[in-house]
């Protein structure tokens, strides 16, 4: 009994540190090319992704401005969790429109989170 009381108090911690992703503030300053959003993404509930529970996500999406307001050849370079939120960070940049004429090498930087409501 004494051993399991142990190794229950030694996983604890490691249960707490694989809880959901905080965004670190040097992900945040890799987002580029917010200067030339025209119109940002507007999520709908059928968008959000299909995850339980409370989670604080975020996805780094590298993509291209083609000059016609439009962001071309995403890649997903870094999420965290790893998987479950990429498709919906996707979709919100292809939904976002960009000013017309610019062409750039742009980074995105998506955060979504769901929190559970305090007095429920």
């Amino acid at each position: 009994m004494r051993y399991a009381l142990l190794i229950a108090h030694l996983l604890l911690p490691a249960v707490a540190v694989a809880g959901p992703a905080e965004v670190p503030p040097e992900v945040l300053a890799r987002q580029t090319c917010q200067e030339h959003v025209v119109e940002p993404a507007k999520a709908t509930p059928a968008d959000f992704p299909k995850v339980s529970g409370e989670y604080n996500a975020y996805v780094i999406i590298d993509y291209r401005l083609d000059g016609s307001g439009n962001a071309v050849d995403p890649r997903v370079v870094e999420a965290r969790p790893r998987r479950g939120f990429d498709d919906y960070a996707l979709r919100m940049l292809e939904r976002t429109r960009f000013a017309p004429g610019v062409q750039a090498q742009c980074t995105d930087v998506r955060t979504i989170s769901k929190l559970r409501r305090s007095g429920r």
